[in-house]
C-alpha cells in the first residue's frame, strides 16, 4: 500500500509478512518515516476486538523491540491476537537506549525524539489498521514507562485526540535535570572522600522494612510516598555499632540527601522531588541497589532482595 502522501506523517511499508507469537497468528508490517524512525505494527489474522495499543520505548529508545502484545505496567502478557500493536524506535537509530550522540547535530532527530514521533506512528497504525480490516480501531490506547512514560504525557498534551486512554508509568517529564543532575547527585551523595560508597548493599533490607512499617497501608504497599514521614534517623545505629539491622549517622545523612534529592549548596532544589519512599519496583532494595553504586573504591558486597519481597509495586511515585 502506498502511504507516502499521508497527511502530516509520509510513510513507506517495508515489508509485510504473516508471524506466528505465542500460536497466535499476525501480519506484522514495519515501515519506516524520515528522517528515520522505523516502527513494528502486528495485526492480527482472525479475533481482533478492535482495540489497538501503541507502546512506548525507554531511555533514548532508538531501535524497534517488538513483542507480544505485553504492557508496561506489570499487566499480564496478551497471549492471543486480541489488539493490534505498535512500537517504534522514537525516530531514530541508536547504537543502545542510553546513547544521544544521535540528535547532537540533527534538530529533526530531536523533534522525532521530542514529541512528533508517537503521533506520526499513530497516523500510519490507523491508516494501515483501516486498509487491512476495511474500517479502523474502535480504541485506540498508548502505554509507555520511563520515557515511553513521557511520550505518553506529550500524547496527553498535544495530542489529546489520537488515543482513547493512555498509560503514562514513571514518566521521565524533566530529562535534562533527571539525567545531567540527578543521576550525578545520587552517585556523589552516597561517596566519601576516597571515593567509597558510604550507604551499602547490605543496608538496604532494614531501610526498607523500616519505610514500609512507616509508610505502608493495610494492603502492603506506599500508596502516595508524598504523604510518607519516615524519619532514616529512626534506624540509626546506637553509637560505637554498625551492623545490618541499622545505619550510621553517615548513612543516615545519605539517605536524607537521596529522599530530599539534589540540592545546591544553599538548600535549594535542583530537580522536583527525590527518590520516592516505598515499594516501586522494591525502590530501597533492587532499584537503590543498582543505582547507587559507585564507580571507585573497593567493590562492596552485593545483596539481592528475596522475589517474595518484590512482589509487588507501589501505584504512586
Amino acid at each position: 500500500m502506498d502511504l507516502s502522501q499521508l497527511p502530516g506523517a509520509p510513510t513507506e511499508v517495508t515489508s509485510a509478512a504473516t508471524v506466528t507469537i505465542n500460536g497466535a497468528t499476525y501480519c506484522e508490517v514495519k515501515g519506516e518515516q524520515p528522517p528515520q524512525l522505523q516502527f513494528d505494527l502486528r495485526l492480527p489474522v482472525s479475533t481482533w476486538t478492535g482495540r489497538y495499543v501503541q507502546e512506548g520505548c525507554g531511555g533514548y529508545c532508538g531501535a524497534v523491540s517488538p513483542g507480544p502484545p505485553a504492557v508496561s505496567t506489570n499487566c499480564p502478557a496478551v497471549t492471543g491476537n486480541e489488539l493490534a500493536l505498535a512500537t517504534d524506535n522514537e525516530g531514530h537509530i541508536g547504537a543502545n537506549g542510553f546513547d544521544a550522540l544521535w540528535g547532537a547535530a540533527d534538530p529533526a532527530m530531536r523533534i522525532s525524539y521530542a514529541y512528533s514521533s508517537e503521533h506520526n506512528v499513530a497516523l500510519a497504525a490507523k491508516a494501515i489498521i483501516t486498509a487491512y480490516y476495511g474500517h479502523g480501531p474502535s480504541y485506540s490506547y498508548f502505554d509507555g514507562c520511563s520515557d515511553g512514560g513521557r511520550e505518553a504525557m506529550v500524547e496527553a498534551e498535544r495530542r489529546p485526540s489520537d488515543f482513547n486512554g493512555i498509560l503514562a508509568g514513571a514518566p521521565e517529564i524533566y530529562a535534562s535535570e533527571l539525567n545531567g543532575e540527578v543521576r550525578a547527585w545520587n552517585i556523589l551523595t552516597n561517596m566519601d572522600s576516597a571515593g567509597h560508597e558510604i550507604l551499602t548493599a547490605e543496608k538496604l533490607p532494614a531501610l526498607h522494612a523500616a519505610v514500609n512499617k512507616a509508610c505502608a497501608g493495610p494492603d502492603g504497599y506506599v500508596v502516595d510516598p508524598r504523604s510518607c514521614d519516615f524519619d532514616p534517623a529512626s534506624i540509626q545505629c546506637p553509637a560505637g555499632q554498625d551492623n545490618s539491622s541499622c545505619l550510621t549517622p553517615a548513612q543516615v545523612g545519605v539517605v536524607t540527601r537521596l529522599y530530599n534529592g539534589p540540592r545546591d549548596p544553599q538548600g535549594n532544589s535542583l530537580y522536583p522531588g527525590g527518590e520516592p519512599y516505598g515499594f516501586r519496583a522494591c525502590l530501597e532494595l533492587s532499584g537503590w541497589s543498582s543505582r547507587r553504586q559507585t564507580r571507585r573504591g573497593p567493590p562492596t558486597r552485593s545483596t539481592t532482595a528475596p522475589r517474595s519481597a518484590c512482589s509487588g509495586t507501589s501505584r504512586s511515585r
